[in-house]
């Protein structure tokens, strides 16, 4: 079960992305705790990619953009990338 968590802005996306979750059939209970409720984290990041192993920070390149799924008991977050998702704009 996917609720949203309240905020602006983006709700119509975070309908979106439960949508697509559910459609992909990913809605197994929390790696971490067992719970079966999440909600849907407002906004989206960037899971910056790189060429190697550095613990310098790089800004710019290749990244993979994902919605965050939060358990409702323990917190966990899940990356869910958009492009799995068909959730990327069409170039």
């Amino acid at each position: 079960v996917y609720d949203l968590i309240e905020g602006s802005g983006l709700a119509d996306r975070r309908e979106e992305v439960a949508q697509k979750i559910n459609e992909v059939k990913a809605t197994l209970p929390c790696h971490r705790c067992g719970q079966k409720t999440f909600s849907i984290v407002e906004g989206f990041t960037n899971i910056n990619l790189q060429d190697s192993v550095s613990a310098d920070l790089m800004l710019g390149g290749r990244s993979i953009p994902v919605a965050h799924i939060a358990c409702d008991n323990c917190g966990a977050l899940t990356a869910h990338a958009l492009g799995a998702l068909n959730m990327l704009p069409s170039e």
